[in-house]
């Protein structure tokens, strides 16, 4: 069985690699993650990054696939938070269908952003 299918968490240097083969996009590459296993990445785009840092995206620091990381990271400490589930509810029925936790977050960072 693949190991992404077992909860293996994308690294580093398998981001990097990804990167390259995507014009260098980490945006490209959350994108794809996000469509292969929507529970387990979501997508980062400038919107998110915006929202989060309150500053524009910065080159060393959007692109960089620690920031990815640590964004993942962030998202994983919300989904744990008391409020969550409720948050997680009116999300699912503001969009009108089931989506992932990761992407109610991403979502309400994007609109925020």
């Amino acid at each position: 069985m693949n190991k992404f299918k077992q909860g293996h968490r994308i690294t580093v240097e398998e981001l990097k690699i990804l990167k390259s083969a995507f014009n260098n996009s980490l945006v490209s590459v959350s994108k794809l993650l996000h469509f292969i296993h929507p529970k387990q990445y979501a997508i980062w785009d400038s919107r998110v990054f915006r929202f989060l840092s309150e500053s524009k995206p910065h080159h060393q620091i959007f692109k960089q696939p620690e920031t990815y990381l640590a964004y993942l990271t962030l998202l994983d400490q919300l989904k744990n938070e008391m409020m969550f589930e409720k948050f997680y509810y009116l999300m699912q029925n503001k969009v009108g269908y089931q989506i992932s936790e990761y992407r109610a977050l991403e979502l309400a960072f994007f609109k925020g952003g």
